[in-house]
């Protein structure tokens, strides 16, 4: 399958599509199409898991759009962003933020993985999709895309709201800067990422982030 960027602002992604080949979507990104595609709208089961997923931000239907002929397919993100692509090899596991998904050809699949309890809690919005497979991956990044290569034993924190994907390799947890930070500020929880591997950061927050905490969600709805 052969794809084209267009566009800096507001990117485009174009998939050339031979019959038969099939990709699956985030709902609601597709914005045109050439050639005869079928669509099939498939909701998830619902499990405790996906209805997690779906308040982190990845929705809960799957939309896969299979080339009856040769076709050309357009997928655009809904925000200032930039298109990060990967070729998975089947060999690393690939962990997403749920709202930074895109696209995946039909060979690629994931599953949602909590990185911590107590980050949800306090709101945090930290799980992961566990990406796996063989096929190409394709991301959306607020803003524009750092790719940040860890050698072994080497460390980078990263506040959740700029974190976009990470390889398998990598060890993470989340922590807390301190219990005051992380009940008031908007510094509060953070991952601690441990190489090697390859990490990908975004200058711009997820639109889901709360990252500033329970409590100061909670302040903010009196003050």
């Amino acid at each position: 399958m052969k794809h084209e960027f267009f566009f800096e602002t507001y990117p485009l992604l174009r998939l050339y599509l031979e019959p038969g080949e099939q990709v699956r979507a985030e709902t609601g990104v597709m914005s045109s199409y050439k050639g005869e595609i079928e669509l099939q709208s498939k909701m998830q089961k619902w499990t405790l898991r996906n209805w997690f997923a779906s308040f982190m931000g990845k929705s809960l239907f799957n939309n896969t759009f299979i080339a009856k002929t040769a076709a050309e397919i357009n997928f655009a993100p809904d925000s200032i962003s930039k298109i990060y692509y990967k070729e998975l090899d089947g060999t690393t596991n690939f962990y997403v933020m749920p709202s930074s998904y895109l696209v995946s050809t039909k060979e690629v699949d994931f599953k949602l993985e909590f990185l911590g309890v107590k980050s949800w809690f306090f709101g945090s919005n930290m799980g992961m999709l566990n990406v796996k497979g063989s096929g190409s991956l394709f991301l959306s990044a607020r803003g524009d895309i750092e790719t940040i290569k860890l050698k072994e034993g080497e460390k980078l924190i990263v506040d959740e709201s700029f974190l976009v994907a990470f390889e398998q390799s990598i060890d993470y947890k989340v922590r807390s800067l301190g219990l005051k930070n992380t009940i008031f500020s908007e510094e509060g929880f953070v991952v601690e990422l441990t190489g090697p591997g390859q990490v990908v950061t975004q200058t711009r927050k997820h639109f889901e982030s709360s990252s500033g905490g329970f409590m100061s969600s909670v302040f903010g709805i009196f003050f």
